[in-house]
């Protein structure tokens, strides 16, 4: 919905997009404008624009916030399906039943780490990828970790192959192995939907920037001076390891 500014002849937006467009419309003209304007019809312009930045900047900011703090929840949101379908891939496993394989697998694993055979090693994996078992996988596949380590420099195998280099490569499939059983099709779009949501977060944190600049409230090195902003983007903060938390400020104002 347009309305007209009387004061200034200039229409606005009560619409918070909108205003912002109007007020860049406003800019833009000015500026085509400005090499043939007297200083008289400069100062008249400048006040106008004034006027209409003053009165839309409360539905101006309300929306920009609005829209911050909606991408910061849908963050949360995403972050709690994330751990939702992890949580449902850890309780899909029968630890008992677990901890017998891996007993199992340990023993074979330690019995061969004994005679220095990469061989043999290589063939529990493979038998434990042939049985179909997840069980025997993730057993093998845990068992293995490590194993570079545990070979001497120069050690080699039958065929006269550096043992610590087919170690390395056995060590690294069995980690592809264990990732694969820590995921499912589930998780993987979940956690897509969790990086698109982040990337919306960083553009509601751009468009305050842009919108602050846009009132008047960006100094020319880029630091902020409206303060409403300010307490939003503070109100969102990330862990060391990327997890979002949100005050109970980020809230639609």
């Amino acid at each position: 919905m347009i309305n007209l500014d009387r004061r200034s002849g200039i229409a606005f937006s009560t619409d918070w997009k909108g205003a912002v467009e109007t007020i860049k419309a406003a800019k833009q003209k000015r500026d085509h404008y400005l090499p043939i304007m007297t200083n008289a019809e400069r100062q008249i312009v400048a006040d106008d624009i004034g006027h209409l930045v003053e009165q839309s900047r409360p539905i101006i900011e309300n929306g920009a916030i609005a829209a911050y703090n909606g991408a910061a929840i849908g963050v949360i949101q995403g972050q709690t399906k994330v751990q939702a379908e992890k949580k449902k891939i850890l309780n899909s496993w029968d630890t008992s039943k677990l901890a017998a394989e891996l007993q199992l697998y340990g023993l074979q694993v330690e019995n061969a780490l004994k005679n220095g055979d990469i061989e043999t090693l290589s063939r529990i994996h493979q038998e434990a990828i042939d049985s179909g078992d997840r069980y025997k996988q993730r057993a093998a596949a845990e068992t293995l970790q490590g194993l570079v380590n545990k070979f001497p420099q120069g050690k080699q195998d039958s065929h006269g192959l550096d043992a610590r280099t087919l170690a390395n490569r056995l060590e690294n499939q069995a980690a592809r192995d264990l990732a694969s059983m820590g995921t499912s099709p589930e998780l993987f779009k979940a956690s897509s939907e969790l990086d698109a949501k982040k990337q919306d977060l960083q553009n509601a944190e751009k468009q305050l920037y842009e919108t602050a600049g846009l009132l008047g409230d960006l100094a020319f090195n880029g630091d902020m001076h409206n303060s409403r902003f300010i307490e939003t983007m503070r109100s969102v903060t990330q862990d060391a390891d990327g997890t979002f938390h949100i005050g109970e400020q980020a809230h639609v104002k």
